[in-house]
């Protein structure tokens, strides 16, 4: 708990560089694909860049992806898909999977920090996630049902 605390507590401001998302999620699919889920993304403009802190982003990305992991277990043709496009003044990137979804009691709560749904969660990854998006002045949402869930990170430009 307490270890838990302190990577909530000590998030230090993020220190600002130009990322090339494409390398970035390239390298997240070949740590994913021992997951046995079919993991694809897309970049448009093929060469976006993100200004931000790359070692966050990764732990950002790695929570959601890991989330979304869990949520495909024991279900048929499990898959994951990242999408990062540049939308007018900000840079989307979305993370959704196919799985069995956020109950609709839980989907306000889950970045609470420790609230979780899990049986073995510490309910810390959403709320760092959310932490890391508004270090960088940018917003989260979640949309969910029994398909899947689809989170949204939009960084201004």
């Amino acid at each position: 708990f307490v270890e838990n605390y302190r990577k909530l507590t000590r998030l230090p401001q993020p220190s600002l560089q130009p990322i090339a998302i494409r390398p970035m999620l390239s390298s997240l699919q070949q740590l994913t694909s021992t997951y046995g889920i079919a993991f694809s993304f897309k970049v448009y403009p093929e060469q976006l860049i993100l200004k931000a802190d790359k070692d966050m982003m990764e732990q950002l990305l790695l929570n959601l992806l890991k989330n979304a992991k869990e949520a495909c277990e024991g279900i048929d043709a499990p898959k994951i898909e990242i999408w990062a496009e540049h939308v007018g003044d900000s840079i989307q990137i979305t993370v959704s999977d196919n799985g069995q979804g956020i109950a609709p009691e839980a989907l306000d709560k889950i970045f609470i920090p420790f609230y979780s749904t899990k049986a073995k969660g510490s309910g810390i990854g959403l709320s760092l996630c959310r932490q890391i998006v508004t270090r960088h002045r940018g917003k989260m949402s979640v949309q969910s049902d029994n398909h899947g869930t689809r989170f949204l990170v939009e960084f201004p430009e």
